[in-house]
């Protein structure tokens, strides 16, 4: 607005009882003035209009009241002039809208204008949406002259779920346009996070109507209220020339994508478009994740390292999609709203030759209500992959930290990289930061990229560091975010056993004993206990901050050490309500120089045992177990076979016994639950089948004696032996395999895991080849043997030999072979 025009306003106004400071600095240039704030109160005067005193009339009631939300799309009712012509179905918003304006410090007006095609042809667009650090409803006005009377305005009415133009036709009342004028489109209303969004799309000209210029001053109005329509709490005034508006060049991915990451059999390739201008929000992140797999791949965006509360980029070989989701809960992994998905040049495809999943995409680095990619700096990222069926529980997963402006390397080239052509990133040293004396300056801890600790040692002059009678530590945690905050000291760096400080927004701040992972078992001191002084928790600009002093050393609770290390845990929630944490820290830290170690997660040689003797149970005893029956021929006759047979069995069963108890004794130790992933289920799974399989063997219906046929019971023992087996075998191959991936994620081996994994496959597809053969001789050799006439003595033996194990072979049967055949039968046990 001109200067001329805004002290006209300023006196209306003025007169009309808002206050107004005569040295308030009106600004222009797309920038708002300070806003005009009516009086509190239960005024019951209508939109924009001033307050009116409690003996006043009251106030016009609105012409029409919607009842429905109207439908959105072109107008009900041609257009008469020929300046004012339809919504030209070739004219569209863009996916984001770059371009903002900030009204006052609460509310934000993003938009675009999409100019008229053919110029001239009036057709045009004004794509808006309006942000308001606000609960109620919100506007925005188009003024000929800045004032209220005579502009039109689009109201967005949270409580009914309504964005319709209105005539502001006086400051006693207000009237929805008719239906022929509803001619908004893409339009919505919501809140979120304490904000009111209202999104809309307006046609630039329209018949009857203030003419939004393509070139040119136009001016503005905006207001936001209640929960239902009436006076409003904050009135503004702006001017815009979108001519003026400098244009966001659209930016697009190198030839090469230089930088790269290795992931548990994946490689991410991309590369980092900075915005241009700076600052603008158009950056871009250009990925290409190729995954041994054949199934759905994903990179995820997080704030804290967690799944739930994240974003992600998903690709689905099976209907051919990558699209953006949100990851509300661990069981609920649901795609973004069509605005929302903004990714641009995806393809998802698998390579059958490389047995390779890969997913391209590109990605604005920025994007409204989303999380934010830092182009320089760290941002935390997920990787998933799991099968053709989606969604469902992934194969392989793992968080990580990481700078990808940092790992860059510019490459000049015509042709998109191959693996190999790719440059490894030059990884910088690591440079130790020097110790601090932290009782005599405030020492600085990031947790986590978004919680940091600070803290302070109070030791009294008449202690010393390494007595520190008397000490107190006074702390400070903040985080980038609104929710609870804790911090805890434990003995083994375990949850379960340590004690924490938690703080929740608009709580109390208080210390609690952790007795197990669940909330329940999270318990508040008892009272005499609570011993934090100068505690306080406050939220401010999105941040939670905690601060408390706590006495070092105290009785019946675990000591916070001065001189030595500490076994220190943050954590911090999705918002105010106590409950599962979305991420965890776990850090050595010495309180006194501000030196830090990495924490070894605990139990890695239970968990190493774990997968050792379940690689002897089912990749080595039960193999020799199948060999020693297919390959029989090739032992002493007798009864070697079978015992070889039973005593291999029998040590994978005691072996499968042993590997379950550890499992279920470390997953309590670690306050983990039981038998919720794929990996825990196949097991009990498994150790249910092999009991049933030994105890079938035990009861199993004795061979029939020589010169009788197989009963029908005993045919069918054997086939539902024999099938058991192999199915056993099978799920002990893939639970192996499982095992190795989530031994490798938990405690990040590196590239031995993959050489591990890889020596493992080569061992098993050994021992079933093996297997496979031996099956094929066994049935071979019997088959030729028994196609001469004869019963071979592997047979014969076999004979005897199982039945050794239940009844002695028939005198008679071998008196009548001796006599015939001249042959001695094989002695039995």
């Amino acid at each position: 607005m001109r200067k001329n025009n805004l002290s006209q306003v300023a006196l209306f106004f003025a007169c009309l009882g808002y206050p107004v400071d005569a040295n308030a600095s009106y600004r222009t240039g797309g920038k708002p003035h300070d806003s005009w704030r009516g009086q509190n109160g239960t005024s019951p005067a209508n939109l924009f209009s001033p307050p009116v005193a409690t003996n006043s009339p009251p106030p016009l009631e609105p012409t029409s009241s919607p009842t429905e939300k109207p439908e959105t799309g072109a107008p009900t009712s041609a257009l008469t002039s020929d300046l004012f012509v339809p919504l030209s179905p070739t004219l569209a918003c863009p996916s984001v809208l770059y371009k903002s304006t900030d009204i006052d410090s609460s509310a934000t007006l993003y938009y675009a204008v999409v100019p008229s095609d053919p110029p001239g042809s009036s057709n045009g667009l004004l794509c808006g949406r309006l942000e308001a650090e606000h609960d109620g409803w919100i506007a925005l006005a188009i003024s000929e002259n800045g004032g209220m009377i005579g502009s039109e305005a689009i109201i967005g009415l949270p409580s009914d779920d309504t964005v319709l133009k209105y005539d502001l036709t006086s400051y006693s009342g207000i009237a929805v346009m008719p239906d022929d004028k509803q001619t908004l489109t893409g339009i919505s209303i919501t809140e979120e996070d304490g904000k009111t969004i209202m999104e809309f799309t307006k046609m630039l000209a329209e018949d009857g109507e203030i003419r939004i210029k393509e070139d040119g001053v136009n001016l503005f109005l905006h207001a936001r209220g209640g929960r239902s329509l009436g006076h409003h709490g904050s009135r503004l005034s702006f001017e815009m020339n979108f001519a003026e508006d400098e244009d966001v060049p659209a930016l697009s991915c190198p030839d090469v994508l230089s930088g790269y990451t290795e992931l548990p059999y994946a490689t991410l390739f991309y590369a980092i478009v900075p915005s241009n201008p700076p600052g603008s929000g158009n950056g871009l992140l250009c990925g290409r994740l190729e995954a041994e797999i054949n199934g759905w791949i994903s990179l995820g965006f997080s704030k804290h390292g967690g799944m739930v509360g994240s974003e992600a980029v998903i690709g689905l070989p099976s209907d051919g999609t990558v699209l953006k989701y949100n990851l509300f809960e661990y069981d609920e992994v649901n795609p973004m709203s069509t605005d929302k998905q903004t990714l641009r040049d995806t393809f998802i495809d698998i390579d059958e030759e490389d047995m390779k999943t890969i997913m391209g995409f590109t990605k604005l680095l920025v994007e409204d209500g989303e999380i934010p990619i830092k182009e320089d700096g760290l941002s935390g990222f997920l990787y998933a992959c799991g099968g053709m069926i989606f969604p469902a529980t992934h194969d392989i997963s793992l968080a990580f930290w990481k700078n990808l402006a940092k790992d860059q390397i510019e490459v000049e080239s015509d042709s998109p990289p191959t693996v190999d052509e790719v440059v490894p990133p030059v990884t910088e040293p690591v440079v130790a930061q020097p110790a601090k004396d932290c009782t005599k300056e405030l020492c600085d801890f990031e947790l986590d990229p978004n919680y940091r600790m600070r803290y302070r040692l109070n030791i009294p002059e008449d202690s010393t560091v390494d007595e520190c009678t008397g000490c107190t530590i006074s702390i400070e945690l903040i985080y980038d975010g609104e929710a609870w905050v804790a911090i805890g000291f434990s003995s083994d760096g375990n949850m379960i056993g340590s004690e924490a400080i938690i703080g929740t927004p608009g709580g109390n701040i208080l210390k609690y004993s952790m007795f197990s992972k669940v909330t329940s078992g999270v318990e508040p001191m008892p009272e005499n206990q609570q011993t934090l002084f100068d505690a306080s928790l406050e939220v401010e600009v999105g941040q939670t901050i905690m601060k408390f002093t706590k006495i070092m050393k105290e009785p019946g609770e675990i000591e916070i050490l001065a001189g030595g290390n500490n076994n220190i845990l943050g954590a911090y929630g999705r918002n105010e309500v106590l409950a599962t944490h979305i991420a965890r820290q776990s850090v050595v830290l010495n309180l006194s120089s501000g030196a830090s170690e990495e924490v070894i997660t605990p139990n890695k040689v239970a968990w190493l045992a774990h997968g050792i003797m379940s690689f002897l149970a089912w990749g080595v005893f039960v193999p020799f177990a199948v060999q020693s029956s297919l390959l029989r021929d090739l032992l002493p006759k007798g009864p070697i076979w079978i015992k070889l047979h039973k005593a291999f069995n029998a040590i994978a069963y005691a072996l499968s016994i042993l590997i379950f108890a550890i499992a279920v004794v470390y997953t309590s130790k670690e306050g983990g639950s039981h038998f919720v992933n794929g990996h825990q289920k196949m097991g009990l799974a498994m150790l249910i089948m092999a009991s049933g399989q030994i105890f079938g063997g035990v009861i199993r219906p004795h061979n029939p004696a020589p010169g009788e046929g197989k009963t029908s019971v005993r045919k069918g023992w054997e086939v539902g032996h024999r099938i058991l087996g192999v199915a056993l075998l099978a799920c002990g191959f893939w639970q192996m395999g499982n095992g190795i991936e989530q031994y490798a994620n938990k405690y990040s081996v590196g590239e031995s895991h993959e050489k591990l994994s890889i020596a493992y496959w080569v061992w098993i597809g050994f021992m079933s080849s093996v297997m496979v053969v031996g099956g094929w001789y066994y049935k071979f050799h019997k088959s030729s043997e028994e196609d001469g006439g004869q019963i071979s003595g592997h047979d014969a033996g076999n004979k005897g030999e199982d039945q050794s194990d239940d009844d002695p072979p028939s005198a008679t049967f071998q008196s009548e072979l001796d006599d015939s055949k001249k042959k001695t039968i094989p002695e039995t046990e």
